[in-house]
């Protein structure tokens, strides 16, 4: 989990990962909220692989607690693993 500092408005969350026979679904929350899922698994590893999580709407300004969870996992996955590149909040 991660303290970020967000303004008020509508934001979206850019993740970039590798996808793997043994990745679990990403589940991501802004303070403690649900925000999106991003499912890591593929039959092959490939990395570089690119998902947007959109329409999260910060009420107020300040530092907020972005969050990331594997608790949950395709049914033709091996495992729960998750292989984050890097994370993004873009504003609009």
């Amino acid at each position: 989990e991660w303290d970020v500092p967000l303004a008020v408005g509508d934001w979206s969350l850019r993740v970039v990962y590798t996808s793997s026979h043994d990745a679990g679904i990403m589940t991501f929350s802004l303070d403690g909220i649900d925000v999106g899922s991003v499912d890591g698994y593929d039959a092959s590893i490939v990395h570089n692989r690119q998902a947007t999580i959109g329409n999260i709407h910060v009420h107020a300004a300040g530092s907020h607690v972005l969050k990331v969870r594997l608790d949950a996992k395709n049914p033709a996955s091996s495992n729960y693993y998750g292989y984050l590149a890097w994370l993004r909040l873009v504003a609009g």
